[in-house]
């Protein structure tokens, strides 16, 4: 393990000690979780195709052992997990307020979930014009087709703009729907949890890497 996995391990392994529960989309860099602590690892795509989408090796990149589409994760029983992890997941989400909650109902009362998402202000999303607000999380909940052109338009004028657009809208999670700072993401997860039953337990920004790790614990 380098650095960051040494970092993402010893902070999992501060609120997830046990029980059962699954990463979405670990590729070939899942969290190492303490003994006892028995994941399954989730991803909408085969290993082949994830390794094309994303420029990975496809050996080293493991079959996942649910298919199931990780922001409405049907094939999971709701209130079955004691923890779920995504990381650098949520803001590839048109839906970000319906992914939260989807995930909230799936695991149990006093449950964890892992999130790690980029910090926009040291990574190539601080090219971008717009800020991901409040308002706008509630209308994509709404409708998120509406503004999904305009979300494309900004990632290949601003973030990548020798990226193909035709490509993006065949496979529209490949772009960073959304972004956020280190300092966003605080009032992010307060909003959040004035919507869905869930409360903030740990909140860091790495100081050597350009992500901010939250665990949220879902209440009672």
């Amino acid at each position: 393990m380098d650095g960051l996995d040494v970092k993402r391990s010893e902070i999992a392994g501060r609120f997830i000690r046990g029980g059962n529960g699954i990463e979405i989309g670990a590729f070939g860099r899942p969290v190492q979780l303490p003994a006892g602590a028995n994941v399954l690892y989730l991803d909408k795509y085969s290993a082949l195709d994830t390794a094309k989408q994303h420029g990975l090796n496809h050996a080293v990149t493991p079959e996942p052992d649910i298919r199931d589409d990780g922001t409405a994760l049907h094939k999971i029983l709701d209130g079955s997990l004691d923890f779920l992890i995504a990381c650098h997941f949520l803001e590839h989400c048109e839906d970000f307020i319906g992914t939260v909650e989807a995930h909230c109902r799936k695991i149990k009362p006093l449950g964890i979930l892992f999130y790690i998402l980029p910090d926009k202000s040291r990574m190539f999303d601080c090219r971008r014009v717009e800020t991901t607000t409040w308002d706008h999380l509630e209308k994509d909940h709404i409708d998120p087709s509406i503004s999904r052109e305009r979300h494309i338009s900004e990632w290949c004028r601003h973030v990548f703009p020798d990226a193909n657009r035709e490509a993006i809208r065949q496979c529209p999670e490949s772009i960073h729907f959304h972004a956020w700072s280190s300092q966003e993401q605080t009032e992010l997860w307060d909003n959040i949890c004035r919507l869905v039953p869930l409360q903030i337990h740990f909140t860091e920004s790495l100081t050597e890497w350009p992500e901010v790790i939250s665990v949220l614990r879902r209440l009672q």
